[in-house]
């Protein structure tokens, strides 16, 4: 979908993020990959609600991962959801340096 807006997927050249499918430790990976791209300052706030989405897309689920998905407006309340979300999916996200 990100595709779509003229960027890459923030989950692009995660492996096992290709086009023939993606198996649960690719997903996994991607869920990696989206927290440590949160705690160093990559992911903005803004950009939590389509990671939850392309996260989905891939075949992780959690209740605070498709709530967060579904939201638009960038508030404090998308961060909380996220790590939330991460720990739903047994991913802790790394400390902000």
């Amino acid at each position: 979908m990100a595709a779509a807006l003229g960027r890459p997927a923030l989950t692009a050249g995660i492996p096992g993020q290709g086009a023939a499918g993606v198996g649960h430790d690719g997903a996994m990976d991607a869920v990696f990959a989206l927290a440590w791209q949160y705690a160093a300052g990559q992911l903005l706030p803004e950009d939590l609600p389509m990671a939850a989405a392309e996260l989905l897309a891939v075949g992780e689920v959690s209740p605070a991962l498709c709530n967060l998905a579904g939201r638009g407006e960038p508030t404090a309340e998308l961060e909380e959801l996220f790590r939330e979300a991460m720990a739903e999916l047994g991913v802790p996200v790394p400390d902000e340096a």
